[in-house]
């Protein structure tokens, strides 16, 4: 993570308390997300083709952090019940 506390990698080797927050396994984790990214992809892909758009791809917002980042931090709010505040600051985003 960029800014926050959370240290994927450091989770990764702790996979017990990786899936007491997620739910899931590590490589299940990484799996999914990996999906996701496919799935982002063909989106995206989608999107720069849309007739009449008038933004380029890829213009707008960037992520602060990364796609594994925004798995977990979504894992975590649904497993765990963590309030939006307190993932925003344990993961270094507003």
């Amino acid at each position: 993570t960029v800014g926050g506390m959370i240290d994927l990698e450091r989770l990764f080797r702790r996979p017990d308390d990786f899936r007491r927050l997620t739910g899931l396994s590590v490589p299940a984790f990484r799996d999914l997300a990996e999906r996701i990214r496919a799935g982002m992809e063909v989106a995206r892909a989608g999107l720069a083709r849309q007739p009449g758009r008038r933004r380029a791809p890829g213009a707008g917002r960037k992520y602060v952090l990364t796609l594994e980042d925004r798995v977990l931090m979504l894992l975590a709010y649904f497993r765990a019940d963590v309030p939006m505040k307190r993932l925003g600051a344990l993961f270094g985003v507003d």
